[in-house]
């Protein structure tokens, strides 16, 4: 959530010039959710030998990505070729849930966290510190009451966060 919520803070700290990427860095980290639960699907799909299935995924997804990227890449730039990866993923969420019916209700409340704070990091009159300190208390609540985490994993998760971003070079 943080770097949804503070992309141009965090592309400023690794290098200033990369800050105009702000917008694409967060329609990525949008795609996160729809890509994990495509890859488990994906994975799901190769462990039965479900070769069809793993077909039609595939060439859907080529399909979608390519049909998609030349005019929003056109239209957008960079942010369009991420918005296509975007796309590309989410249209087939529902193939993935198909074969993945237990992990719906966590995604759909992981994702929807997500959207929400990519939304309110834009619309939100508070400063990114500010932002980011409650949308990741939020995420925090969230997933614990989703049960997607324990507080414990959640915060091991947020530890080591922590201490890879102090450690220095």
């Amino acid at each position: 959530m943080a770097v949804i919520a503070t992309p141009k803070t965090i592309l400023t700290l690794i290098n200033p010039e990369l800050m105009e990427g702000a917008d694409t860095l967060r329609i990525l980290m949008l795609s996160v959710t729809p890509l994990a639960t495509l890859t488990a699907a994906i994975t799901k799909l190769n462990k039965e030998k479900n070769t069809k299935a793993l077909a039609t995924i595939g060439i859907a997804r080529l399909i979608a990505l390519i049909a998609l990227l030349l005019p929003l890449t056109k239209t957008l730039g960079i942010a369009g070729a991420a918005t296509a990866y975007l796309m590309a993923n989410t249209l087939l969420l529902p193939i993935a849930l198909k074969q993945l019916p237990i992990a719906t209700k966590n995604m759909a409340a992981l994702w929807s966290l997500q959207v929400a704070s990519a939304l309110l990091s834009y619309v939100a009159p508070v400063s990114e510190v500010a932002t980011t300190i409650m949308l990741t208390t939020t995420s925090i609540v969230a997933m614990h009451i989703a049960r997607i985490a324990t507080l414990n994993e959640i915060f091991s998760i947020v530890k080591t966060a922590i201490s890879t971003l102090l450690r220095k070079p």
